[in-house]
This record gives C-alpha cells, sequence and structure tokens, in this order.
C-alpha cells in the first residue's frame, strides 16, 4: 500500500489546549511523533498572529499556519503570505453603526489587534493591555481612515440575546461577511467566502494534498467548515452548543488529549497497514 501523508490541522482554544490553556506533556510527544512520520503538523485558529505564534513555537509546525478564521496565512515565523481584507466601504458603515449604538467591538489586521480605549479601561485584562500588538483608539471607526494595514478580521459582543438576533440579520443581509458566532453572543467577521477552510485550502494546495487526506479537530462554530470538508474532521466532545448540535463525529474532550489520542490511532492505524 502506498505510504500517505496525512495533513492534520487543528483549532487551538478548547480544542488543542487543554481548559486551563495548557499543551499537556502527550500532545506535544505526540505532535512531534507525528511530524517525524512523514506527516504536517499546523495550526487554524481565530487568534491573531501575535496571540497564534508562541503555540506555533511550543509545539512546532512543519507546514503554514491559518490565523483570524482564514483571512490569513502565515509561516512558521510569523510572515504572512496571504491575507483576505474585508470590503472596507461595508466594513466603515458597520463600525459607524457599532459606535452609535455603543457596542464592544475590536478590528484585527495582519500585526494589529485595535480596541478601543474604553475596552481597554473597562473590559480588558492587564496581560492583554501588555501585549505589543494592541492598538487603541478612542473612536475605532477613525482607524479605518488611517489603517496602516486592512481589516482582515472583526469581532463583536451583543449586550443580549435580542440585539444578538438582531446583528446577526443585519449581518446576513448585508451580504459581504463570512460569519461565525462564539459564546457570550460573540459574533466574528471575515470577507465573505473566507473561512479556515479557505486557509487550509490555500495551504494544501502549495503542498499538493487533497482535501481526502486533511485531518482537522475543532470546536467552534468558525470550526464547522474545516470539519466537514476535510478528510476526515474531528469535534472534541466539549465542543460548543451549536457544534454538539449539528455534527455527529467527536473524540475525547480536550482535558482528555482528544486531539493527541486520535492521531496517535490514525498514524497507528496507517503504519499497519503500510507495514
Amino acid at each position: 500500500m502506498t505510504w500517505a501523508n496525512f495533513f492534520f490541522v487543528s483549532d487551538i482554544d478548547g480544542t488543542l489546549l487543554t481548559t486551563d490553556g495548557r499543551v499537556t506533556d502527550r500532545t506535544l510527544r505526540t505532535l512531534s511523533q507525528t511530524r517525524e512520520k512523514g506527516h504536517y503538523v499546523t495550526l487554524a485558529t481565530g487568534r491573531s498572529l501575535h496571540a497564534t505564534l508562541p503555540i506555533v513555537k511550543q509545539i512546532g509546525v512543519n507546514a503554514h499556519v491559518i490565523t483570524l478564521n482564514g483571512a490569513q496565512v502565515v509561516d512558521a515565523t510569523g510572515r504572512t503570505l496571504m491575507q483576505k481584507p474585508l470590503f472596507k466601504a461595508p466594513l466603515e458603515e458597520l463600525c459607524a453603526q457599532l459606535e452609535a449604538q455603543r457596542y464592544s467591538y475590536c478590528l484585527m489586521t495582519a500585526d494589529w489587534f485595535v480596541v478601543s480605549e474604553k475596552a481597554l479601561s473597562t473590559h480588558v485584562n492587564s496581560a492583554f493591555v501588555k501585549r505589543k500588538d494592541v492598538i487603541s483608539r478612542p473612536v475605532l471607526a477613525d482607524f479605518l481612515q488611517d489603517a496602516p494595514q486592512p481589516v482582515l478580521k472583526l469581532s463583536l459582543r451583543c449586550p443580549d440575546q435580542a440585539a444578538f438576533e438582531s446583528m446577526l440579520r443585519l449581518l446576513v443581509d448585508a451580504d459581504v461577511y463570512e460569519i461565525s458566532c462564539g459564546e457570550r453572543f460573540s459574533i466574528n467577521l471575515t470577507a465573505r467566502g473566507v473561512t479556515k477552510w479557505t486557509g487550509i485550502q490555500y495551504v494544501i494546495d502549495e503542498l499538493s494534498i487533497t482535501s481526502s487526506d486533511v485531518v482537522a479537530f475543532g470546536n467552534g462554530d468558525n470550526d464547522l467548515e474545516m470539519l466537514r470538508r476535510a478528510g476526515r474532521g474531528y469535534a472534541v466532545a466539549n465542543a460548543e452548543e451549536r457544534v454538539l448540535r449539528s455534527y455527529d463525529r467527536f473524540i475525547g474532550t480536550n482535558d482528555e488529549d482528544g486531539v493527541a489520542a486520535e492521531m496517535e490511532r490514525i498514524v497507528e492505524n496507517l503504519s499497519g497497514q503500510t507495514a
């Protein structure tokens, strides 16, 4: 039987990391052994570049990394290889609406995480404030006028369920955004058609790998497309409610080394077939 190189790609928060934010020794060992056996190992995350790089350095990757829900692809050093900005005109209009309604939101570029001064003083922890990639502005909409880089992702939080549903209707009607929802009435936006999977597709095309050789792990709404389009997609048992309701292939939780255990099983089975 011909040897196959799998492309293993995992979400970070709630999937690869434990609930208290650690990469376990077992996971580190499994990732290393998987790379040594000739497979690709990388990450696909909604995190910004700055927040992703420490995990990249800790686990080691041998394929390009997908950040900002697919709006950015970087190499292991953090060099941007591909980016897909939000359309500026509708983004300016949306930001003006968010400012008028006093919504909490942030903007992300390839290198910068832009938040309001109010958010820095009232809602953001001290560790976040000290991050080198954080920029604050009195009014975020003003940042768009002289932004040093195009905006790749917008994240916002609604105050309650009614506001959340109203905002979703507005965003769907705009028809220019890829929308994923998180916990506590949060919404994440990238340009229409830009997802973790499109970032993965960019990477595997360069490696001449087909989607059937992709093994993906995730836990959130922003992971569903990559889980469904990968040759093998697995959600951790601690996944968000929407994933638990709409997906049907699960592994152990993030606190049970679910990703590591499934990778070990897949690689071991493949080794047995090719022996």
